[in-house]
């Protein structure tokens, strides 16, 4: 009797041991593939990491100072005897740095290509107030004539000591050829007939 039960509880015992010896081995095995894993994220964020430094290094460093941008082109209003098309030239100056920009100066250029593909300059000088940090502000000039009525143009403004530069392509509008108005013809006067 005492065998039988001594064989009872050692085969508990066994089977007990076996399945512990199964979950200690199973727990290993998960955890070694769970550091290989580990190791794999390790080493691919490295490489991530290092790609970027690179690419940074490679990438040149983005100028600091004042931008242009939207230049618009829209006709004036004739003044004077002058009659001569001109348009205002509107563009946006922004300071994208943390610091005032001071007064700047810049150029206005104005490019049109004539009927013999031969091209033609205009340059006008522009001066920017200072630009607090972060703002954006819009810039109008007075009327400029910028070219020939019906011309194609390339509008470029630049700010001297500056990054920001900006260009746009522009169809200056035909001037409408107005038919003169005939002048009314004076009658001759009709003689009064005869008083008899």
């Amino acid at each position: 009797m005492t065998k039988k039960i001594f064989a009872v509880i050692s085969g508990l015992f066994l089977l007990v041991s076996l399945a512990m010896l199964l979950a200690v081995n199973s727990f290993f095995r998960e955890n070694a593939k769970l550091l290989s894993e580990h190791k794999k994220l390790v080493t691919a964020k490295e490489g991530l990491e290092k790609e970027v430094i690179d690419l940074k290094k490679k990438i040149p460093p983005q100028p600091v100072g004042a931008i242009v941008e939207k230049i618009t082109i829209k006709p004036a209003a004739q003044a004077g005897t002058d009659q001569t098309p001109r348009y205002t030239v509107g563009f946006w100056v922004v300071n994208p740095t943390e610091k005032t920009i001071p007064p700047m100066q810049g150029t206005i250029v104005a490019q049109q290509i004539d009927a013999g593909g031969v091209p033609r300059w205009s340059f006008w000088a522009i001066q920017i107030a200072s630009i607090p940090p972060g703002e954006r502000r819009n810039v109008a000039t007075n009327p400029l004539a910028l070219g020939a009525p019906g011309s194609n143009i390339e509008v470029t403004v630049s700010l001297w000591n500056q990054p920001g530069i900006a260009k746009t392509g522009y169809q200056l509008p035909a001037v409408e050829k107005t038919e003169p108005v005939p002048e009314a013809k004076e009658k001759a006067p009709v003689a009064a007939p005869p008083v008899l």
